[in-house]
């Protein structure tokens, strides 16, 4: 995927002699994504994009409307939340509210009037006034498929993981190619289906083209689920393939988190489940090494095995938050391992989640880190990005007179979020969580933040964290 950004300088924060710079940021995330080109103004699924804002603190807490348009050829179509609209104007745009920091992030719908447009670019203004006003300095490129018997294009049709509105479904092919893109909302397209009510989907992909993958996606763009298979495949062109019909396309549990945590010969692993549905339970497959190239230096798939010696139990039917964690020992300091989460429904079938990668320090260079450091440092957040948690390190030495040290969040804005710690400590290496709530216990928006590391009232280091929910 491709992701352009225009940023502009509008503030900055200052911590002792460091200042760090703070800014607005509106961001396109475009795919090579596939848009039907031939059903005019009244028929055909549209595609989407998804559109980032970050730091607008001019408009914290207000409305904009958010203008996707193309820069060249006819304009598109955009779905405003009600209606089928040009998206040449601002006020036929949807609507959105900005958050306290100045972010907003979501899935965008759009349709071509012909297939005469190439390119696109975003835009937000303020609701109901002509400014402020940001805008991307790049634009985006699309294809185009042609749908009808003898084109190139075919349709793909199936029930997905999450009826929520707010996320969408990405088709990938074996080249790891996005291929197809649906939002999981009522777009009032004549489609047969009201996708909010079943989950339903329909994308225009290539014809006659093997679908290794489905992707859910949050509205923050992070991978909501996924799920692949062998039997997937598109029809010839014009042709609407059930893919439920070739294989269950059905997630039955929806994961928000997977991670790791490193530690003397062993590793924690730690997963978070928003959702189950007939869920049997869980399994772990370690892979040990770097992944393994063929000849041609193409990645070859890594050999995993299972490691827990019995199935671990799954909440069966649930629709509230599940948290479950394995302690992984059979690990040795200074190696790489990989590691993916199985889950296994009540009938048998199973998906997929990872890999993620894990690198456990060397004996003798674990040995020196638990020596008492000679300077005072702060070290990359892990995992980062997040969600829910993080971890901070950082690294205390012997100081005259200890003073006090401080290690607080800030928000983009400059605004101070929580301070974690601040008191006189010990020298040695500190380790800290950070929960992703403020100093009243609330949660904070997905976005970025700063961790700062202060001694004596001064700044020392600062750390740039990125919080997706």
């Amino acid at each position: 995927m491709r992701k352009v950004s225009a940023a502009v300088i509008v503030g900055a924060m200052v911590f002792g002699m460091v200042e760090v710079a703070t800014s607005v940021t509106i961001t396109t995330t475009t795919f090579p994504v596939y848009a039907d080109s031939t059903g005019g103004t009244g028929e055909g699924t549209p595609f989407v994009v998804h559109v980032s804002i970050s730091g607008w603190t001019a408009m914290a807490d207000s409305s904009a409307n958010i203008r996707v348009t193309t820069t060249t050829g006819s304009h598109f179509y955009i779905w405003n939340g009600s209606t089928w609209r040009n998206a040449y104007t601002y006020t036929n745009c949807p609507a959105v509210t900005m958050n306290s920091q100045g972010d907003w992030s979501g899935w965008i719908y759009l349709r071509v009037s012909d297939a005469t447009a190439s390119t696109f670019q975003a835009k937000a203004r303020k609701v109901g006034a002509k400014s402020p006003l940001i805008a991307e300095t790049d634009t985006h490129s699309i294809a185009y498929l042609n749908t009808a018997s003898g084109g190139d294009g075919a349709w793909v049709y199936a029930i997905a993981a999450s009826a929520t509105a707010g996320k969408a479904v990405l088709a990938f092919d074996e080249d790891g190619n996005v291929i197809g893109s649906y939002a999981i909302e009522n777009n009032h397209v004549a489609e047969g289906y009201d996708s909010t009510a079943t989950g339903y989907f329909k994308m225009a992909v290539p014809a006659n083209t093997p679908i290794a993958k489905l992707q859910v996606r949050n509205a923050d763009n992070s991978i909501f689920d996924t799920q692949t298979s062998s039997q997937w495949s598109s029809g010839a062109a014009g042709t609407e393939t059930n893919l439920d019909n070739q294989e269950d396309v059905s997630l039955p549990v929806t994961l928000t988190s997977f991670t790791a945590t490193v530690g003397d010969g062993e590793v924690i692993l730690r997963w978070v489940t928003q959702s189950e549905l007939a869920n049997l339970g869980f399994n772990i497959y370690r892979a040990q090494g770097e992944e393994r190239k063929d000849e041609s230096g193409e990645p070859q798939d890594t050999e995993y095995v299972r490691i827990n010696s019995e199935l671990i139990p799954g909440a069966g039917t649930s629709t509230v938050r599940h948290s479950y964690s394995f302690t992984d020992r059979g690990v040795d300091n200074g190696t790489t391992y990989f590691y993916r989460l199985e889950d296994v429904s009540l009938e048998g079938k199973s998906t997929s989640h990872g890999p993620i990668r894990v690198s456990l320090k060397a004996t003798e260079q674990r040995k020196q880190e638990e020596e008492i450091p000679r300077q005072l440092r702060l070290e990359q957040n892990f995992p980062n990005p997040f969600n829910p948690e993080t971890t901070i390190r950082f690294a205390v030495p012997l100081l005259k007179d200890q003073p006090v040290v401080c290690l607080e969040i800030y928000a983009a804005s400059g605004q101070r979020v929580k301070t974690l710690i601040q008191k006189r400590i010990e020298p040695g290496l500190h380790q800290l969580v950070w929960n992703g709530r403020d100093q009243s216990g609330t949660q904070v928006a997905s976005g970025v933040y700063l961790c700062v590391l202060k001694i004596g009232g001064e700044l020392i280091e600062a750390r740039k964290m990125v919080l997706i929910r």
